[in-house]
């Protein structure tokens, strides 16, 4: 997008059409531990990937593409219809979080009087296929091979049906149809690189305003050759694993920095799966002397003095892992493969080598009892840890715990995503006590002045302040958070019991 906010283009010699894809408002409740009504709501501080990468690929084709993301900027429903109104197709883009904003833009649009054919595809409709009232189609799995085929088909009147990857409303008889089945790229070095010019990228910063222009997002790889059984992502992909080469990862980093990025994150789901690849990564940004302030994320196996060192020395200073539990018992649950002692050693190498560490936990498994608790507890308080979040565990549409216990009975078809309670017949302990429980591991956990004069003397050693910042802003935020929820609370049960109350109610 441009200064004034009117949306980038890219513009090609070729005019085949226009097509605006947008990323509709969406928050994300950080500390809320999947818990309805807990945590705070934060925005999305990274442009929208997926759109950039089949923007760009259909204005390679000869389209002219305008990108609008409203997670990044305020939602202005004239802006959306005046972009659609210059459109001659419109997409968008459908994640948990957004799910009923994509609905509601819908309507605006038709409330408008704009008459396009409109589109919807990304992770939530890729994992369940519907298609949205008033939507002609829904675009499913990884489009890079498949969205300039639907495009042109949708807009020339041809034959849907032939299109790969698509559930969509049949022009003529108004009957659900599929078309043939989705494809997936095999050679993620075929996939161009993704214009970042079609987003504002001011718009994104999660160092504070200082930083803001700074940061990208980088997938050097799709899928994970693991099986989580409380994981959904593995049905995103297909049950594959795809990398990128070393050479076509540098090359794109190599564009990067050219353009001043700084901050980096890389968002494959396991960055540290392949030992030599990674290395090679390493290893090219050391020689290249890219300035880069590198986020990954990786497994414990891959634990290693060395790599470690040398994704230190390439850049990298957080690394986040998902350590779980605690307890092995919670840890066989879940399918994680691995052990508290390696969970705990992994932790503690990557402490070593300067690396800022974040950890993943979830309470809640099927026979997780008061005692679990508190072991989960003092193996979080008691490791070298930097940052955390913990999570009651979900259920989640695609994972293998939803579709056994879904079997079972236990989660009905439109329970997308259900809380592992004991209400819900899906674990031992009750909502009200694992809400205290991970209400309880964040305060003790970053409210302890043995782990702020920690994290003061390592950022100091690291010469890395900008994490502690961050970390400390976000604990205001939760206190404010905290003590708005509670003034909140009181206020309602304050109100229950004014005279006259009871009477109204009554």
């Amino acid at each position: 997008m441009d200064a004034q906010g009117e949306g980038a283009t890219s513009t090609q010699p070729t005019r085949r059409g226009r097509v605006l894809l947008v990323f509709p408002p969406a928050f994300f409740r950080l500390a809320s531990g999947h818990l309805p009504n807990a945590g705070m709501e934060m925005p999305y501080t990274f442009p929208p990937l997926g759109l950039l990468y089949l923007g760009t690929i259909l204005g390679r084709a000869g389209f002219e593409v305008e990108v609008i993301d409203f997670a990044g900027e305020p939602y202005s429903a004239a802006r959306l219809v005046a972009a659609a109104r210059r459109a001659d197709l419109v997409g968008f883009s459908v994640v948990r979080n957004n799910r009923d904003k994509v609905t509601a833009l819908i309507d605006e649009l038709v409330a408008a009087g704009v008459e396009r054919p409109i589109i919807v595809g990304g992770p939530d409709v890729t994992l369940r296929p519907v298609r949205f009232p008033h939507t002609l189609a829904t675009v499913v799995g990884e489009a890079e091979l498949t969205i300039v085929d639907i495009v042109e088909r949708i807009l020339t009147g041809g034959d849907l049906a032939l299109a790969h990857g698509i559930l969509f409303r049949d022009p003529t008889t108004g009957e659900e149809r599929t078309g043939r089945p989705p494809k997936l790229p095999a050679e993620l070095d075929d996939i161009p690189t993704p214009d970042r010019n079609l987003c504002d990228r001011d718009h994104y910063s999660l160092f504070g305003p200082r930083q803001r222009g700074k940061t990208a997002v980088v997938i050097t790889s799709r899928g994970c050759p693991f099986r989580c059984s409380f994981c959904s992502r593995i049905a995103l992909t297909q049950n594959t694993y795809r990398v990128r080469s070393p050479d076509n990862v540098l090359a794109e980093l190599e564009e990067l920095h050219r353009e001043g990025y700084r901050f980096l994150f890389f968002g494959d789901n396991n960055f540290l799966i392949d030992r030599k690849r990674v290395l090679a990564i390493a290893d090219g940004i050391i020689a290249r002397g890219f300035a880069f302030r590198i986020v990954v994320a990786g497994r414990v196996d891959a634990a290693d003095p060395e790599l470690f060192a040398r994704l230190r020395q390439a850049g990298v200073f957080l690394l986040s892992m998902g350590l779980e539990s605690g307890v092995q018992s919670s840890l066989d649950f879940l399918n994680k493969g691995t052990t508290v002692e390696r969970n705990g050693r992994a932790v503690r190498l990557a402490h070593q080598a300067g690396l800022f560490v974040h950890a993943n936990f979830i309470l809640g498994c099927a026979d997780e009892t008061e005692a679990d608790l508190l072991a989960t507890r003092r193996f979080v308080l008691d490791l070298p840890l930097d940052s955390i979040f913990v999570n009651v565990l979900s259920y989640q549409y695609g994972s293998s715990l939803w579709t056994e216990a879904h079997g079972r009975g236990l989660i009905a078809d439109g329970e997308l995503n259900q809380t592992a309670t004991a209400e819900h017949g899906l674990a031992r302990l009750p909502e009200a006590r694992l809400r205290r429980a991970l209400k309880d591991l964040l305060l003790r956990f970053f409210f302890r002045p043995s782990y702020w004069l920690r994290l003061a003397m390592k950022s100091a050693r690291t010469r890395e302040y900008d994490f502690m910042r961050l970390v400390a802003r976000l604990c205001v935020q939760y206190l404010y958070a905290e003590v708005g929820n509670t003034l909140r609370k009181q206020a309602t049960r304050l109100k229950a019991h004014i005279p006259g109350r009871q009477e109204e109610r009554a």
